[in-house]
């Protein structure tokens, strides 16, 4: 699963959606955004069961740095609140932050909008309206929290490290 950004895309664009394609992974569905040339925002679609399917930006292992939360928390708080409400789930539009995997396959963490899926449709045929409108607020999220660190780091190794978001 890539990360959020990458300078690739790993697609083809067409006429009717020129900002936006997808492609079809072994474990996920891609949604790839063009941003300014040159950049391109990776949103995933997973199967989390039979009746969930998750939205998820991958930020990897970026808020491993949190090491010390007694003493970084706060100064998220005060630097990025719309992402440190993210962090701690408390987010009024139901993104929420999350790790998937696990120590010895890998494990990545991000955030993510969790929907409605269905144990008779493939998740490719999952694709709806509702879906894309998650991932345009997914990917337009992200971004925001990408400049509130880029603008506001708590720490400055935090507007550094952003670097590891890209593929």
């Amino acid at each position: 699963m890539r990360k959020l950004l990458s300078k690739t895309a790993g697609a083809t664009f067409n006429e009717e959606r020129p900002n936006l394609t997808l492609c079809v992974r072994k474990d996920c569905i891609e949604f790839i955004y063009k941003g300014n040339p040159g950049v391109y925002i990776i949103v995933n679609m997973i199967g989390v069961s039979d009746d969930e399917i998750l939205i998820f930006a991958n930020w990897g292992t970026y808020f491993n740095r949190i090491q010390n939360p007694q003493v970084q928390l706060p100064r998220l708080e005060k630097c990025c609140p719309k992402l440190f409400a993210a962090f701690l789930n408390e987010s009024s539009d139901g993104i929420r932050h999350i790790r998937l995997g696990n120590k010895k396959n890998g494990e990545m963490e991000g955030f993510a909008i969790s929907l409605p899926g269905s144990p008779d449709k493939s998740l490719l045929e999952c694709i709806t309206t509702e879906v894309l409108n998650a991932v345009e607020k997914l990917i337009d999220t992200n971004l925001k929290f990408y400049h509130e660190l880029y603008k506001n780091p708590p720490f400055p190794a935090w507007k550094d490290d952003l670097k590891e978001l890209w593929n």
